[in-house]
Protein backbone atom coordinates (compact mmCIF):
# COMPACT_ATOMS: atom_id res chain seq x y z
CA UNK A 1 0.00 0.00 0.00
CA UNK A 2 1.10 3.33 -0.98
CA UNK A 3 1.76 5.89 1.85
CA UNK A 4 -0.37 9.29 1.23
CA UNK A 5 2.57 11.14 2.43
CA UNK A 6 5.40 9.42 0.59
CA UNK A 7 3.51 9.85 -2.66
CA UNK A 8 2.63 13.66 -1.95
CA UNK A 9 6.44 14.61 -1.19
CA UNK A 10 6.84 12.66 -4.43
CA UNK A 11 4.74 14.82 -5.76
CA UNK A 12 6.34 17.71 -4.74
CA UNK A 13 9.76 16.42 -5.43
CA UNK A 14 9.01 16.27 -8.55
CA UNK A 15 7.37 19.86 -9.26
CA UNK A 16 10.91 21.40 -7.63
CA UNK A 17 12.72 19.75 -10.48
CA UNK A 18 9.94 20.76 -13.04
CA UNK A 19 10.82 24.48 -11.48
CA UNK A 20 14.47 24.14 -11.15
CA UNK A 21 14.55 22.76 -15.29
CA UNK A 22 12.32 25.66 -16.31
CA UNK A 23 14.93 28.12 -14.75
CA UNK A 24 17.45 26.37 -15.92
CA UNK A 25 15.86 26.15 -20.29
CA UNK A 26 15.20 29.95 -19.26
CA UNK A 27 18.67 31.00 -18.53
CA UNK A 28 20.75 32.13 -21.95
CA UNK A 29 24.02 30.11 -20.76
CA UNK A 30 22.71 26.98 -18.83
CA UNK A 31 20.24 26.44 -21.08
CA UNK A 32 22.94 25.03 -23.41
CA UNK A 33 24.17 22.48 -21.12
CA UNK A 34 22.69 18.91 -19.95
CA UNK A 35 21.87 18.21 -16.78
CA UNK A 36 20.30 15.30 -14.78
CA UNK A 37 17.56 14.71 -12.03
CA UNK A 38 19.79 13.24 -9.45
CA UNK A 39 21.87 16.66 -9.62
CA UNK A 40 19.12 18.85 -8.97
CA UNK A 41 17.83 16.92 -5.84
CA UNK A 42 20.64 17.43 -4.26
CA UNK A 43 20.85 21.15 -4.62
CA UNK A 44 17.10 20.66 -3.50
CA UNK A 45 17.81 18.76 -0.78
CA UNK A 46 20.72 21.14 0.02
CA UNK A 47 18.74 24.79 0.25
CA UNK A 48 15.56 22.88 1.82
CA UNK A 49 13.84 22.85 -1.34
CA UNK A 50 13.84 26.16 -1.96
CA UNK A 51 13.86 26.39 -5.21
CA UNK A 52 15.54 29.99 -6.22
CA UNK A 53 18.29 29.60 -3.69
CA UNK A 54 18.59 25.94 -5.38
CA UNK A 55 19.14 27.55 -8.73
CA UNK A 56 21.57 30.45 -7.60
CA UNK A 57 23.80 27.72 -6.04
CA UNK A 58 23.76 25.46 -9.14
CA UNK A 59 24.53 28.53 -10.92
CA UNK A 60 27.70 29.51 -8.82
CA UNK A 61 28.64 25.89 -9.00
CA UNK A 62 28.19 25.58 -12.57
CA UNK A 63 30.44 29.01 -12.97
CA UNK A 64 33.21 27.51 -10.97
CA UNK A 65 33.54 24.74 -13.05
CA UNK A 66 33.50 26.36 -16.15
CA UNK A 67 35.73 29.45 -15.14
CA UNK A 68 38.18 27.16 -12.86
CA UNK A 69 38.10 24.06 -13.75
CA UNK A 70 41.26 22.95 -11.38
CA UNK A 71 38.84 23.82 -8.38
CA UNK A 72 36.73 20.98 -9.71
CA UNK A 73 38.25 17.62 -10.40
CA UNK A 74 37.09 14.37 -12.24
CA UNK A 75 39.73 11.96 -11.00
CA UNK A 76 38.34 8.92 -8.74
CA UNK A 77 39.43 7.53 -5.94
CA UNK A 78 41.67 4.93 -7.56
CA UNK A 79 43.50 7.85 -8.95
CA UNK A 80 44.43 9.74 -6.07
CA UNK A 81 44.75 6.33 -4.30
CA UNK A 82 48.21 7.76 -3.61
CA UNK A 83 47.07 10.62 -1.73
CA UNK A 84 43.93 9.34 -0.04
CA UNK A 85 46.09 6.58 2.12
CA UNK A 86 48.74 9.64 3.33
CA UNK A 87 45.63 10.35 6.02
CA UNK A 88 44.92 13.99 5.14
CA UNK A 89 41.02 13.19 5.14
CA UNK A 90 38.59 10.84 6.60
CA UNK A 91 34.83 10.45 6.79
CA UNK A 92 33.96 8.50 9.84
CA UNK A 93 30.91 6.48 9.55
CA UNK A 94 29.21 8.94 12.44
CA UNK A 95 27.35 11.22 12.78
CA UNK A 96 27.40 14.94 15.15
CA UNK A 97 25.15 15.40 17.69
CA UNK A 98 23.07 17.55 15.25
CA UNK A 99 23.21 14.31 12.85
CA UNK A 100 25.74 15.70 10.14
CA UNK A 101 28.38 13.31 9.16
CA UNK A 102 32.05 13.90 10.68
CA UNK A 103 34.91 15.18 8.08
CA UNK A 104 38.36 14.86 9.22
CA UNK A 105 40.51 17.16 7.60
CA UNK A 106 44.28 16.85 9.07
CA UNK A 107 45.87 19.53 7.80
CA UNK A 108 49.21 18.31 9.28
CA UNK A 109 49.62 15.65 7.24
CA UNK A 110 49.87 17.72 4.16
CA UNK A 111 52.72 17.06 2.67
CA UNK A 112 53.90 20.82 0.60
CA UNK A 113 56.81 18.79 -1.17
CA UNK A 114 54.77 16.54 -2.54
CA UNK A 115 51.26 17.58 -2.79
CA UNK A 116 49.66 20.68 -4.87
CA UNK A 117 46.49 22.37 -3.44
CA UNK A 118 44.45 20.82 -6.29
CA UNK A 119 45.69 17.44 -4.69
CA UNK A 120 44.09 18.23 -1.94
CA UNK A 121 40.99 20.10 -3.66
CA UNK A 122 40.32 16.92 -5.36
CA UNK A 123 40.68 14.50 -2.73
CA UNK A 124 37.73 16.85 -0.61
CA UNK A 125 35.22 16.35 -3.77
CA UNK A 126 36.23 12.70 -3.45
CA UNK A 127 35.43 12.78 -0.16
CA UNK A 128 31.95 14.78 -0.48
CA UNK A 129 31.04 12.89 -3.52
CA UNK A 130 31.15 9.47 -1.46
CA UNK A 131 29.36 11.23 1.08
CA UNK A 132 26.34 12.48 -1.40
CA UNK A 133 26.30 9.12 -2.73
CA UNK A 134 26.12 6.87 0.40
CA UNK A 135 24.95 8.78 3.19
CA UNK A 136 21.45 9.98 3.75
CA UNK A 137 22.51 12.05 6.78
CA UNK A 138 24.22 14.74 4.31
CA UNK A 139 21.09 16.16 4.23
CA UNK A 140 21.60 17.66 7.97
CA UNK A 141 24.93 19.09 6.38
CA UNK A 142 28.53 18.23 7.10
CA UNK A 143 30.54 18.69 10.51
CA UNK A 144 34.07 18.75 9.67
CA UNK A 145 36.92 18.92 12.25
CA UNK A 146 40.01 20.54 11.38
CA UNK A 147 43.09 19.28 13.00
CA UNK A 148 45.75 21.83 12.92
CA UNK A 149 48.57 19.66 14.52
CA UNK A 150 51.68 19.80 13.30
CA UNK A 151 50.44 22.40 11.12
CA UNK A 152 53.57 23.54 8.79
CA UNK A 153 54.48 27.09 7.69
CA UNK A 154 54.69 25.85 4.25
CA UNK A 155 50.62 25.47 3.93
CA UNK A 156 50.74 29.41 4.06
CA UNK A 157 52.04 30.15 0.37
CA UNK A 158 48.51 28.45 -0.50
CA UNK A 159 46.68 30.91 1.44
CA UNK A 160 46.48 33.96 -2.02
CA UNK A 161 44.01 35.94 -1.92
CA UNK A 162 42.91 34.05 -5.50
CA UNK A 163 43.10 31.27 -3.44
CA UNK A 164 41.02 32.22 -0.65
CA UNK A 165 38.75 33.53 -3.01
CA UNK A 166 37.76 30.61 -5.30
CA UNK A 167 38.29 27.88 -2.10
CA UNK A 168 34.72 30.27 -0.28
CA UNK A 169 32.98 30.42 -3.56
CA UNK A 170 33.22 26.46 -3.85
CA UNK A 171 32.43 25.77 -0.46
CA UNK A 172 29.00 28.23 -0.76
CA UNK A 173 27.97 26.16 -4.09
CA UNK A 174 28.54 22.51 -2.95
CA UNK A 175 24.97 20.92 -2.36
CA UNK A 176 25.38 20.83 1.14
CA UNK A 177 22.72 22.14 3.62
CA UNK A 178 25.35 23.46 6.18
CA UNK A 179 28.79 23.05 7.89
CA UNK A 180 30.13 23.01 11.18
CA UNK A 181 33.55 23.86 12.17
CA UNK A 182 35.26 22.63 14.49
CA UNK A 183 39.18 23.48 15.19
CA UNK A 184 41.20 21.59 17.42
CA UNK A 185 44.25 21.21 18.44
CA UNK A 186 47.70 23.54 18.60
CA UNK A 187 49.90 25.37 15.94
CA UNK A 188 52.21 27.87 15.79
CA UNK A 189 51.46 28.87 12.52
CA UNK A 190 47.57 29.03 13.22
CA UNK A 191 47.29 33.04 14.35
CA UNK A 192 48.85 33.93 10.97
CA UNK A 193 46.36 31.93 8.60
CA UNK A 194 43.47 33.17 10.81
CA UNK A 195 44.60 36.70 10.36
CA UNK A 196 44.79 36.39 6.44
CA UNK A 197 41.62 34.11 6.02
CA UNK A 198 39.05 36.03 9.21
CA UNK A 199 38.49 38.83 7.22
CA UNK A 200 37.39 37.31 4.13
CA UNK A 201 34.50 35.02 5.28
CA UNK A 202 30.91 35.83 5.21
CA UNK A 203 29.68 36.41 8.89
CA UNK A 204 27.85 33.56 8.29
CA UNK A 205 30.51 30.93 7.47
CA UNK A 206 32.42 32.66 10.42
CA UNK A 207 29.35 31.50 12.85
CA UNK A 208 29.62 27.93 11.98
CA UNK A 209 33.31 27.96 12.87
CA UNK A 210 34.21 27.03 16.23
CA UNK A 211 37.28 27.10 18.42
CA UNK A 212 37.94 24.10 20.52
CA UNK A 213 41.84 23.56 20.33
CA UNK A 214 42.71 21.36 23.05
CA UNK A 215 39.61 21.94 24.88
CA UNK A 216 37.97 18.02 24.37
CA UNK A 217 34.90 19.23 26.49
CA UNK A 218 34.46 21.60 24.08
CA UNK A 219 34.61 19.69 21.12
CA UNK A 220 32.68 17.17 22.97
CA UNK A 221 29.39 19.50 23.65
CA UNK A 222 29.16 19.04 20.19
CA UNK A 223 30.44 15.63 19.12
CA UNK A 224 29.75 12.77 21.67
CA UNK A 225 33.19 11.16 22.58
CA UNK A 226 31.67 7.82 22.17
CA UNK A 227 31.81 7.76 18.10
CA UNK A 228 35.49 9.91 18.36
CA UNK A 229 38.58 8.36 17.88
CA UNK A 230 41.19 8.40 20.85
CA UNK A 231 43.19 11.31 19.40
CA UNK A 232 40.45 13.49 19.84
CA UNK A 233 39.44 12.10 23.49
CA UNK A 234 36.42 10.06 21.69
CA UNK A 235 36.12 6.43 23.13
CA UNK A 236 35.42 4.81 20.06
CA UNK A 237 38.28 2.32 19.69
CA UNK A 238 37.08 0.10 17.03
CA UNK A 239 37.36 2.47 13.97
CA UNK A 240 38.34 0.45 11.43
CA UNK A 241 40.25 3.12 8.85
CA UNK A 242 41.26 0.55 6.27
CA UNK A 243 37.42 -0.47 5.76
CA UNK A 244 36.49 2.95 5.72
CA UNK A 245 39.29 3.58 3.20
CA UNK A 246 37.94 0.30 1.10
CA UNK A 247 34.39 1.51 1.21
CA UNK A 248 35.79 4.86 -0.49
CA UNK A 249 37.73 2.74 -2.95
CA UNK A 250 34.73 0.19 -3.72
CA UNK A 251 32.55 3.26 -5.14
CA UNK A 252 35.38 4.22 -7.52
CA UNK A 253 32.86 3.50 -10.63
CA UNK A 254 30.15 5.63 -9.48
CA UNK A 255 32.04 8.49 -8.71
CA UNK A 256 33.84 8.36 -12.17
CA UNK A 257 30.37 8.34 -13.51
CA UNK A 258 29.56 11.26 -11.56
CA UNK A 259 32.47 13.19 -12.30
CA UNK A 260 31.96 12.59 -15.96
CA UNK A 261 29.23 14.19 -16.13
CA UNK A 262 31.18 17.19 -15.29
CA UNK A 263 33.61 16.46 -17.52
CA UNK A 264 31.67 15.97 -20.66
CA UNK A 265 29.84 19.50 -19.89
CA UNK A 266 33.31 21.39 -20.42
CA UNK A 267 33.57 19.91 -23.81
CA UNK A 268 30.30 21.75 -24.38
Amino acid sequence: MVNKNDSAADNESKENIQQLSTLWNDDKWLKNLSYNEMHFERFLQSTDFEVFDAFERIKAFYEILFQYPEWMTCETPADKKHIIEKDIRVALPHTDKEGRPIYIVKIGNVDCNKMTIHDVVAVDDIWIESLLISNPNCKNGLCVIIDIANYSWRLIKWMTPHNIKIGLKKLQSIPLKEYRFHVVNQSAMISATIKLIWPLLPDYIKKMVMFHFNNRESLHSHIDPTVLPQEYGGKNSSIDYNKIYEDLFNQNEKIHKNFEFYKNLRKV
